[in-house]
């Protein structure tokens, strides 16, 4: 469960930085793209550490484990954060995208990604 909360923490922390940054700017439509790809794989990855860590918790009857595990879960309010500076840098940059697409994809490769970070 702890390594499922380090990873998450750290995904977090480069969520803060890129929300602090200014926009990136991009040469290409393919290079923007790319860009946000990758950013909507840290978010499938931090819900998916986080839903991991609670899922191991759970398995426990140690209420302080548990309760360690849960409140990372708020975290996911930074991934929502990340999702509404993407949409801004790319209404700025001139291209759209829209939050219930990113949100749909996350709910779809959470499971996957979940079954290639499970601990034994």
């Amino acid at each position: 469960m702890e390594h499922h909360l380090v990873e998450a923490e750290q995904i977090v922390r480069h969520f803060e930085g890129v929300i602090a940054e200014d926009c990136p700017r991009f040469d290409s439509a393919a290079a923007r793209r790319a860009y946000i790809d990758s950013e909507v794989e840290r978010v499938v990855l931090l819900v998916a550490h986080l839903e991991e860590a609670w899922s191991e918790a759970k398995r426990t009857s140690d209420k302080d484990v548990r309760r360690a595990a849960k409140a990372p879960r708020a975290q996911v309010s930074r991934a929502q954060n990340l999702v509404t500076k993407l949409q801004t840098c790319m209404g700025d940059g001139g291209a759209s995208l829209e939050s219930r697409v990113i949100w749909r994809r996350v709910e779809q490769e959470v499971p996957r990604r979940r079954a290639e970070i499970a601990l034994p």
